[in-house]
C-alpha cells in the first residue's frame, strides 16, 4: 500500500523566508544609565548616584 503522491509535499517548492515584518528593528532612541555605588555617603555626596544620558536618532 502506498502513501499517495502528495506524501513528501514539504520538500517540494521554495525554503519558507522570514517577511520584513518579522525583522528585528533597532530603536530610534537609547538610554545609557551609569551608577556609582560608594561605600559611604553624606548628605552632600549620596552612596548611590545616578547618571542618565539620552541619545535621540
Amino acid at each position: 500500500m502506498s502513501r499517495g503522491k502528495h506524501f513528501n509535499h514539504k520538500k517540494q517548492g521554495h525554503e519558507p523566508t522570514v517577511s520584513q515584518a518579522g525583522q528585528p528593528v533597532t530603536p530610534k532612541h537609547t538610554q545609557k544609565v551609569d551608577y556609582v555605588i560608594n561605600t559611604v555617603g553624606t548628605e552632600d555626596d549620596p552612596a548611590v548616584s545616578i547618571h542618565v544620558q539620552k541619545d535621540n536618532d
